[in-house]
């Protein structure tokens, strides 16, 4: 069994730890913490670009219940601010058959010290986003990794991710989640009917030219088409009730 990687092991967290090396000279950047998760939303919302995006399985329960489901979430993750200098990180964890699924957390300066005080994670603020990448890629290429959302009636989850060492299963790191507010969610469904009303216009439009070739070349396979098309319309029609 492959020793884990040692970025993700518990590891006391060096005075220097989020400085960014700038020629021969430490930086550290300092950022206003926002007071409350709507405010790091609102911050976020400026400018933003999405980097990364996968569905995974994951182990879905409640908490405080042992009983568990495996369903398929989309994670996509937002850069805010530059590519050289990031601001922070916006996650959502969303469900393709529920648009009304709808989960968020904001990693940003502030907020990534505690978190990396707190689960003792040795990668700066700025390798973030290749430490979260990375294990959402092995999640989803390698069973011994493991991804858990756990949620609350609240609207409070958390996701967790694990390797199986085959003696014993470590956590490599978990993120705190927040569901969204009912305007959160709207603007989701409108972006996601959005980006699908375009994919069927390239589509229909795709779809065109081709008949348009068919067409051109070979007239009767165009009226075969279009005569199984309606036969298959027809008869979807009558097995769920409509004339």
């Amino acid at each position: 069994m492959a020793e884990p990687d040692p970025i993700f092991l518990a590891r006391p967290a060096s005075s220097n730890t989020f400085a960014k090396s700038k020629g021969n000279n430490q930086v550290e950047r300092t950022s206003a913490e926002p007071r409350s998760f709507n405010d790091l939303y609102l911050q976020s919302k400026l400018a933003e670009e999405l980097v990364y995006s996968r569905e995974l399985i994951f182990e879905v329960r409640e908490f405080h219940d042992a009983g568990a489901r495996q369903e398929p979430l989309q994670v996509r993750i937002y850069r805010l601010g530059s590519e050289k200098e990031p601001d922070g990180y916006r996650i959502e964890i969303i469900q393709a058959e529920d648009l009304f699924f709808h989960y968020q957390c904001i990693i940003q300066l502030n907020n990534y010290r505690a978190l990396q005080n707190k689960q003792n994670i040795t990668a700066d603020f700025y390798q973030f986003l290749d430490i979260c990448t990375r294990i959402l890629d092995d999640c989803g290429n390698n069973d011994n990794f493991t991804a858990i959302f756990k949620f609350k009636n609240d609207g409070q989850a958390k996701i967790a991710f694990f390797q199986n060492l085959g003696y014993k299963y470590i956590e490599l790191l978990s993120l705190d989640f927040q569901g969204s507010t009912d305007q959160e969610v709207k603007e989701h469904v409108k972006r996601s009917y959005k980006h699908l009303r375009s994919e069927y216009q390239q589509v229909k439009s795709r779809l065109a030219e081709v008949l348009n070739v068919v067409k051109a070349k070979n007239p009767s396979l165009l009226l075969y088409l279009q005569q199984s098309t309606n036969n298959y319309e027809t008869n979807s029609g009558k097995r769920y009730g409509r004339s």
